[in-house]
């Protein structure tokens, strides 16, 4: 999702990135989002922020909420 309905926005992909089955990835219009190296997204996640490097995203099903663990993978 690149376009908000106001404008276009940018994504940066580092490597060795992994993404789940129906996760998306959004970004407000003239505003980059970056994944960085080694990030690991679970399935169904909705991302709209930066993620930091060798971090695992996914989505808590106790609190409902996309929980992101920085340094998980080192």
């Amino acid at each position: 999702c690149e376009y908000d309905g106001t404008g276009k926005g940018n994504f940066i992909i580092g490597k060795n990135v992994f993404l789940g089955c129906n996760s998306v990835l959004s970004v407000k219009a003239n505003k980059t989002t970056t994944l960085h190296d080694g990030v690991k997204i679970g399935a169904n996640v909705h991302i709209g922020q930066d993620v930091p490097a060798n971090s695992l995203v996914y989505h808590d099903r106790e609190t409902g909420k996309v929980t992101v663990r920085e340094g998980y993978y080192s």
